[in-house]
């Protein structure tokens, strides 16, 4: 970062500030660490962008083409079995009859008794 615009910078490397440090170029690990938070070339973002197409590519083929897991069916297991014959014990005392439900009761409608015809009274004649 430059203070004014000129051609001429009054500290090596056109920095703003000195560091009492020794200059950025002497610096190995100081080098690469302004190469990668510096001003991208053209250049290296292709070959950054090409690698990781190329990585890409690689890890689909190796996927598209691993070999694919047979799934074995479960067999039955074979099992010999016999059948022993063996008295069983009778019980002691029988369990008793269940009690028959009770005769529902049905109960006779009631007659209703038909109301008495009323006659009218005879015409009164005058």
């Amino acid at each position: 970062m430059y203070l004014f615009d000129s051609q001429d910078h009054s500290l090596a490397g056109g920095e703003l500030v000195s560091t009492a440090g020794p200059p950025a170029s002497a610096n190995p690990a100081h080098s690469i660490f302004a190469a990668l938070l510096g001003e991208e070339r053209p250049i290296d973002m292709l070959t950054l962008l090409s690698l990781l197409v190329l990585l890409l590519h690689v890890w689909l083929l190796t996927w598209l083409l691993r070999p694919v897991e047979q799934l074995t069916p479960a067999q039955p297991l074979m099992m010999e079995v016999s059948m022993l014959a063996v008295s069983a014990p009778k019980p002691a005392v029988a369990p008793p009859p269940p009690a028959p439900p009770p005769p529902a009761k049905k109960t006779p409608p009631k007659k209703t008794k038909p109301k008495p015809v009323r006659k009218p009274p005879p015409p009164v004649a005058q």
